[in-house]
């Protein structure tokens, strides 16, 4: 009995690491998107007003941030700090979040 528990702990927690993994690579690519687009919108549009310039490179840096956060997460915890990785991931998310909120409300 013990030993089906185990196994049930190791599949759950494996499918758990699979879902983050998937979630992580969703938003790099979502990031690198909006990154595209930014860039794409701002050649076409030429507008060259300080607003403009500085709206696009806010989102790109916004999406680099966020990328950049992902990727040295998990590095940060596989070289003995978890504490950093933990808030560093947790921040990531929280920056992800807000970041799609904004981009919803300020399209509808």
């Amino acid at each position: 009995m013990f030993e089906i528990k185990m196994i049930a702990a190791a599949v759950i927690a494996g499918l758990a690491f699979i879902a983050i993994a998937l979630s992580r690579i969703a938003i790099i690519i979502d990031a690198s998107t909006a990154i595209l687009k930014s860039w794409r919108s701002f050649k076409e549009t030429r507008d060259s007003s300080p607003s403009a310039v500085h709206g696009v490179f806010f989102r790109i840096q916004n999406c680099i941030l966020l990328m950049v956060g992902l990727i040295l997460g998990p590095i940060l915890y596989v070289k003995g700090l978890p504490n950093v990785a933990l808030a560093m991931m947790i921040c990531t998310y929280m920056v992800y979040i807000a970041r799609r909120l904004f981009v919803s409300r300020s399209t509808t």
